[in-house]
């Protein structure tokens, strides 16, 4: 793929617009698998050339119209996505995890006027992802589970939780607000078993000294809960 590049009125570009919308899904793994679809329709009605962030901005209220409208709007395009009708809901709610796709396929120039774009014109934008964390690792025990007898468990539920999104009817309750380890802590005084929280889904139990990781994974994103426990400090 080509780098981004400027055009004659300076303006940043995203080269390479529909290859780059397709590779979202591999490479920005913390957003709805449902914005990851829609993001998947984007790139079927795009073409390979160049945008300015404004661009990107009437990119996604033209498929976000083919979205409320269930057909494709672009001419001689594609068929509109029989799976985008049923996660309708979900993507719209969804929608201010799309900079974080923007994050990950465009240069930070683009993202950072894209994200100021967006919050004007959509919602208030997810923050980025701090991607200097330290890696501390994570023993697996088998697949699916992972062992964290040497991670303190607050740390590891309010990471789990300020990376995981809502899902469903868990927008109605959605907090957008991340958890802290004291509020972890008190949570983790009256249950270790964990669903929902604030309308993000969950799916774990930090019960014992293992993590099973498959509900969490299922919604967030194969091996999800694996990089987010491995960047919570080693306590022994």
């Amino acid at each position: 793929m080509k780098k981004d590049t400027k055009n004659n009125n300076a303006e940043i570009l995203l080269t390479d617009v529909a290859d780059k919308l397709r590779e979202a899904r591999n490479v920005a793994k913390n957003v709805p698998y449902e914005l990851h679809d829609f993001t998947d329709y984007m790139a079927s009605v795009s073409d390979n050339h160049e945008i300015v962030p404004m661009g990107m901005i009437i990119l996604l209220t033209c498929a976000l119209d083919d979205l409320q409208k269930e057909r494709c709007g672009f001419a001689n395009k594609v068929l509109f996505p029989e799976e985008l009708k049923s996660e309708k809901y979900q993507i719209i709610m969804g929608l201010s995890y799309f900079p974080l796709i923007i994050d990950k396929i465009a240069s930070q120039e683009f993202a950072t006027e894209f994200r100021k774009l967006f919050t004007e014109t959509f919602c208030e934008a997810q923050p980025p992802v701090d991607e200097t964390k330290k890696d501390f690792g994570v023993t697996i025990v088998k697949e699916g589970v992972v062992d964290i007898s040497n991670k303190d468990k607050a740390e590891v539920l309010a990471a789990l939780y300020n990376n995981s999104h809502p899902h469903g009817l868990g927008f109605l309750h959605y907090n957008p607000e991340p958890m802290t380890i004291d509020q972890a802590r008190e949570l983790l005084k009256e249950t270790a078993d964990f669903d929902y929280l604030a309308g993000r889904v969950m799916k774990i139990s930090l019960e014992s000294n293992t993590v099973n990781t498959w509900g969490y994974n299922m919604d967030n994103g194969d091996g999800a809960a694996e990089r987010v426990i491995s960047q919570c400090r080693n306590i022994k």
